[in-house]
């Protein structure tokens, strides 16, 4: 225990899921997962500080699209469901939707896109929709 309070006080790393993490986890993006799709990765993690740095909470979520042929069409439901409860959207150079949203412990920002699920294993592999929803940095400085 002693351990753990002299590094949040030394600003190594602190991870209390107290002010960012429950308002992203409510956001409907958080567990949106249409019949086309099936969960393969989810991770939260919450918010603290790492190497005396503000490190603010984030939900990351991966999604095999069960039909490959409609890859697309799959991402751009997404989007529309994104947009449906609230988030502002661009599409940027790259093919990320990336968007914004005020929540409840401030602005949100979210990036959709599509990902092969393994490059490393298998770089022609099947593609996962990616969904990850933070803050926005500029708050903590």
């Amino acid at each position: 225990m002693l351990g753990v309070v002299a590094a949040c006080v030394t600003g190594i790393h602190c991870g209390f899921d107290s002010t960012y993490l429950p308002g992203l986890k409510a956001d409907p993006m958080a567990t949106f997962e249409p019949a086309s799709t099936e969960l393969v990765f989810s991770h939260n993690d919450s918010d603290g500080t790492s190497l005396g740095m503000p490190r603010h909470a984030s939900v990351t979520r991966s999604l095999l699209i069960l039909d490959q042929q409609n890859s697309q069409a799959v991402l751009e439901e997404f989007v529309s469901q994104a947009e449906s409860v609230g988030w502002v959207l661009s599409l940027s150079p790259s093919e990320v939707y990336a968007g914004s949203k005020q929540l409840e412990a401030g602005l949100g920002q979210i990036h959709i896109g599509l990902a092969v699920e393994d490059p490393l294993r298998d770089p022609d592999g099947p593609l996962v929709v990616v969904v990850i929803l933070d803050y926005d940095r500029r708050m903590s400085e």
